[in-house]
């Protein structure tokens, strides 16, 4: 009598994994091309179209080019270069005052035993959900005698994404190793020398991540500038965007619009291409030493 063999279920699961991954792949490049290529390849192409052509956002070719016409305007009329530089002051000093009291303040709240300062810890992360105070901050400038500048937005800056910061370099720390710091303690090194030789060098990874994440946000505000700088003088680069369509309610200038938002958007893909490779790397080396 034949034995009769159990059919056999690897094939049929491999099978479904493999369309699975086939569907994964499929719904991620769907995704990708829906809210990246497309929108991406709309504001090249229309930066580049006259006004009549540019007026009906498609994806087409432009039948008359006047990228040079566009752009040309765009940098004059907007003002890019004097715009670039205040964006870059802002964006600058706030990341560097927020990754060094980010910083300082996460390895306090990660290492300390004390209930005050983990009572004062979940405080500063409520600042996460709670939306900024605008109106008191104004007056506080106006108090300060900043009103209007860029230190003015710089300390609502700073002040404003500081609790983010904090809560994304706190679990960072936690995860780090004491062992290092505990062997510069024995070395006769002091909190501070310990911060700067230990801590910073193994918070690198998440000090790149959240460079990048604070330079798109703040490279990319436009709402606390508008409310915090006094003039078109002082504009940084959304707001000189803002100056630009100003008194266009009738018909908007998409060809100039899209122009500019490609010149705001080319520090931010610099910055990235250039941070990414240190990113992956920190990644790696702290996951091998960890």
């Amino acid at each position: 009598m034949p034995v009769r063999r159990p059919h056999s279920t690897s094939g049929g699961r491999e099978g479904r994994t493999r369309w699975l991954r086939v569907l994964k792949y499929t719904l991620l490049t769907l995704m990708g091309l829906l809210f990246f290529v497309i929108p991406l390849w709309l504001a090249l192409v229309t930066s580049a179209k006259p006004l009549g052509e540019a007026i009906d956002l498609s994806l087409g070719l432009p039948q008359d080019w006047a990228a040079a016409d566009n752009y040309g305007r765009v940098f004059v009329d907007g003002r890019i270069a004097r715009s670039f530089g205040h964006s870059l002051v802002v964006t600058s000093v706030s990341c560097v005052g927020l990754l060094l009291l980010g910083s300082m303040a996460a390895w306090a709240f990660a290492r300390t035993g004390s209930r005050l300062l983990r009572v004062v810890y979940y405080a500063v992360i409520v600042g996460v959900l709670v939306p900024p105070a605008l109106v008191p901050s104004l007056v506080l400038m106006r108090i300060l005698g900043i009103e209007g500048t860029h230190a003015a937005l710089i300390l609502f800056t700073v002040s404003t994404k500081l609790p983010l910061v904090i809560f994304l370099m706190t679990g960072f720390v936690r995860a780090m190793p004491r062992e290092y710091e505990d062997a510069a303690a024995v070395d006769g090194a002091s909190t501070f020398q310990t911060y700067v030789r230990v801590v910073v060098p193994l918070m690198r990874p998440i000090l790149l991540t959240v460079l990048v994440i604070l330079v798109i946000i703040i490279w990319n505000e436009a709402f606390s500038p508008f409310f915090l700088l006094h003039g078109q003088e002082r504009a940084t680069l959304p707001l000189s965007l803002l100056g630009l369509t100003e008194g266009s309610r009738l018909q908007i200038a998409w060809n100039l619009l899209f122009a500019h938002l490609v010149l705001v958007s080319l520090p931010l893909i610099v910055v990235y291409l250039i941070v990414q490779r240190h990113i992956v790397g920190g990644l790696s080396e702290g996951a091998i030493r960890g």
